[in-house]
């Protein structure tokens, strides 16, 4: 649900959020309409905290690789950053950044 806060699992079960933090848009040709958004997605993935920081490390390994430099639907994807996770109640949560540009007519 859009804007509504997310819920952790009351299980303390993994779970991965995604985020837009950061975007700027601009419209570069009037008469086309043709419009370009940058700016930057991050997406947290929380484990248990018992699993250690390798399943976590991996996860955001994985999701950094499926959003390396990719094209799709208008959105182009430069290279993630993964940042080393920290402890947070019952979970290790890290995180990858990822710059992306999405070019549309609007």
């Amino acid at each position: 649900v859009l804007n509504q806060d997310m819920i952790t699992p009351s299980d303390g079960s993994p779970w991965v959020r995604l985020e837009f933090p950061a975007a700027s848009e601009n419209i570069l040709t009037a008469l086309t309409g043709f419009c370009r958004e940058e700016g930057t997605f991050r997406i947290s993935v929380a484990t248990e905290i018992q699993s250690g920081v390798d399943k976590n490390n991996l996860w955001c390994d994985q999701i950094a690789a499926i959003f390396n430099r990719q094209l799709f639907d208008g959105v182009f994807t430069s290279a993630p950053n993964t940042r080393e996770g920290v402890d947070e109640g019952i979970y290790f949560i890290g995180t990858v950044t990822t710059p992306y540009r999405y070019e549309y007519i609007g």
